[in-house]
């Protein structure tokens, strides 16, 4: 993923949370993390790990939402 790609992706992120699609954000922020750990960004990771941790959270409060595949990072 190129950096100029980020800020659309974590826009999206956002909107899924707006929205309440945790498991949409939650995938989101994963893939974003995981985007940045190949690019060499390690710091830069942890904000979106924190985010998806946040979604998941919210999740396991409501697990019909928690698809059965949500994969951890």
């Amino acid at each position: 993923m190129s950096m100029g790609a980020m800020p659309a992706k974590t826009l999206k992120g956002f909107c899924y949370e707006e929205l309440g699609e945790y498991d949409k954000a939650y995938d989101m922020w994963l893939g974003i993390a995981r985007d940045l750990e190949k690019e060499g960004y390690e710091a830069e990771k942890q904000f979106p790990l924190k985010l998806a941790e946040k979604c998941r959270a919210i999740l396991e409060k409501d697990p019909r939402q928690l698809p059965e595949d949500a994969a951890v990072f």
